[in-house]
């Protein structure tokens, strides 16, 4: 009976032993993250031939190993990275693709959206940006593209450069294009962009508002694409100088209500128009049209004390080399040429403009004023081979002086219905019908001092 006791005691002893022993083995197998078989843990019922040693190392039968798991993930993701480096490799994959990240940006690389806050100067292209390309929020810096590309997607109405609120802006060296508007200057001041070739896709390459004032756009190049070469609204005192139209445009500058005192200088434009609406106190200086189907300059409504001086047009086609349709304006030693034309006031009557030094040669029409405007001043103005009236008034108290016409195919000087003008000191040298036609009832005009000759009459009245 002690025996048996002891033989007892020791199997007990043995059997806690083994049964420690494989608690801590389990223990171990958890930590190190592997899966524990429910032969271990007493689940599953133990085969005859198996031991303990052999049940605590068996091949998982019903928990799943996570490490089995993670192989076949691993195996996925790089078959995924295989296929994302060959689209890598055969340029199907821009990293520079713009996602609207909007990080902020002190120094080059920046990406598609990214706020700028400092200079920076680009190493290398801004590719296939959709949204806008680079937000400037900074004052008193510059970005200088050093020459490289900034482009968008080809839609939409985003910005390839967008200034808001800003002040000493400089944009530099750069090629800006598929955006829908290039550059914005929104509430922006003392900005400047140059150096520049620009080609937006949608509406505006240079879009000023919102009293954005005093910034200078020069020596850019700016080519077809775009709607609108410049949209000037509500902002005053810019300065447009020394830019190319390279291609055809609808318009180059347009001006709307508010934008008052801007300058525009020396640019030239292919078949481009510039337009002031509501536009006042501007100057349009020495700028070269050619080839535009319609109009060179047309002065729209409201648009007064606006200077027009020293510009060259030619070969506007069908309608007018400028159009007026307001008062108060001035036009001064302008070279206009072989426009059906040359000079056009429209659905007025308008008062006080004045057309003086201005060479007008070939044509329909020299200056003719379609709708008796009144107070007008035609002085020393040259006309040469006009095949229809080079000057033609309807209104009261106009004054034609000192003018030279040469070689005219119809009419020197037509005045109809109206009364108290003055025509004097005019040289007509050959024309068609006669140098000086006065259509009932015009009346109480003076007319004095003038020579005609080569015509077929000198004064002739109906």
């Amino acid at each position: 009976m002690y025996f048996s006791k002891r033989g007892e005691r020791v199997a007990l002893v043995i059997i806690g032993v083994l049964f420690l022993a494989s608690s801590i083995f389990f223990i171990s197998q958890v930590n190190e993250g592997n899966g524990i078989t429910g032969a271990v843990i007493g689940v599953q019922e133990p085969q005859e031939s198996s031991t303990l040693e052999q049940e605590s190392i068996a091949t998982p039968s019903l928990i799943e190993s996570p490490l089995e798991e993670d192989s076949s993930v691993d195996s996925t993701f790089e078959e995924n990275m295989d296929v994302v480096e060959e689209d890598m490799d055969s340029g199907l994959v821009d990293l520079q693709e713009n996602i609207g990240t909007q990080a902020a940006c002190g120094a080059w690389p920046c990406n598609c959206g990214d706020t700028v806050t400092a200079s920076i100067t680009m190493t290398t292209n801004l590719s296939n940006c959709v949204g806008n390309g680079l937000n400037v929020v900074a004052d008193d810096i510059t970005i200088d593209c050093d020459g490289y590309n900034l482009t968008g997607d080809g839609s939409g109405t985003d910005y390839g450069i967008n200034m808001t609120s800003r002040n000493n802006v400089t944009i530099v060296n750069c090629n800006i294009s598929d955006f829908g508007n290039a550059v914005l200057f929104s509430n922006t001041s003392n900005s400047f962009v140059r150096n520049s070739t620009i080609n937006s896709s949608g509406n505006q390459n240079i879009w000023m508002e919102d009293d954005s004032s005093y910034n200078t756009v020069d020596n850019n190049v700016f080519l077809v694409g775009a709607s609108y070469t410049f949209w000037i609204d509500n902002s005053s005192y810019n300065n447009i100088t020394n830019n190319q139209m390279t291609t055809a445009d609808p318009n180059f500058i347009y001006t709307r209500v508010g934008a008052h005192n801007n300058y525009v200088y020396n640019n030239v434009m292919v078949s481009g128009i510039i337009t002031l609406d509501g536009a006042g106190n501007n100057t349009i200086y020495l700028n070269n049209i050619t080839g535009n189907s319609q109009f060179g300059i047309v002065i729209g409504t409201t648009s007064s004390n606006n200077n027009i001086t020293g510009n060259e047009i030619i070969n506007t086609g069908s309608i007018a080399a400028i159009r007026v349709q307001s008062s108060n304006n001035t036009f001064d030693s302008n070279v206009l040429n072989n426009n059906t034309y040359n000079i056009l006031s429209f659905m007025g009557p308008y008062v006080g403009n004045v057309f003086q030094h201005n060479i007008i040669s070939y044509g329909t029409t020299g200056i003719a004023d379609a709708n008796g405007d009144d107070y007008s001043i035609f002085y020393n103005n040259t006309f040469v081979n006009i095949s229809g009236n080079s000057i033609y008034v309807g209104g009261d108290n106009v004054n034609i002086t000192n003018n030279t016409f040469f070689n005219l195919s119809g009419i020197g000087i037509s005045v109809s219905n109206g009364e108290n003008s003055s025509i004097s000191g005019n040289n007509i040298s050959g024309c068609g019908t006669a140098g000086i036609k006065l259509y009932q009832p015009s009346i109480f005009s003076v007319i004095t001092n003038n020579y005609v000759s080569g015509c077929i009459s000198g004064e002739l009245s109906s």
